[in-house]
């Protein structure tokens, strides 16, 4: 078990108040397991608009997308597709699929840390910032968010510079 912790502040007293959410390890092995063999991490990309990070798992059945989205503190979407009825779990937003890479690294193999290596640096080398502000991503995209880092109480180790190895 670990936990991450995180302060927000009271809506009524504006104090500052601790949050602490455990995670299942084990929960996130087998999360990381069923990813190496039933998901994809990508970047979508498109001439006039920014990339996408996009990381995705696809189920005849949602019971073990549903078990997968608890594991990774209940991010993602499922839908289902009209064209075949397979439900799909997919992580669109970038700090959220970094998140679920985060939590997931430690267990992945590395065929699948490559696969998303692949995808954060096509999503850098095509980032064309906010098209209407000029406004720019200047985190490093290739390493974990850094709160999220700071977040993990010293239990996990999350690779801090994922085109490292």
């Amino acid at each position: 078990m670990l936990e991450i912790k995180k302060q927000i502040k009271c809506n009524i007293t504006g104090r500052p108040i601790e949050r602490i959410t455990k995670i299942d390890t084990h929960e996130l092995a087998w999360a990381a397991g069923f990813f190496d063999g039933e998901g994809c991490s990508y970047c979508i990309l498109h001439e006039t608009w920014n990339p996408i990070i996009r990381i995705e798992i696809g189920q005849m059945h949602d019971a073990v997308l549903k078990r997968f989205k608890k594991a990774v503190l209940g991010l993602g979407n499922i839908t289902r597709r009209q064209s075949n009825n397979a439900y799909q779990l997919k992580f669109s937003n970038f700090e959220h699929a970094q998140v679920v890479m985060a939590l997931l690294w430690k267990y992945l193999s590395p065929v699948k840390k490559q696969q998303y290596r692949h995808a954060v640096e096509q999503f850098h080398k095509n980032w064309k910032g906010n098209i209407q502000s000029g406004w720019s991503y200047k985190r490093n995209l290739t390493t974990p968010s850094p709160a999220l880092s700071n977040a993990v109480n010293g239990e996990m180790e999350v690779e801090r510079n994922m085109t490292g190895g």
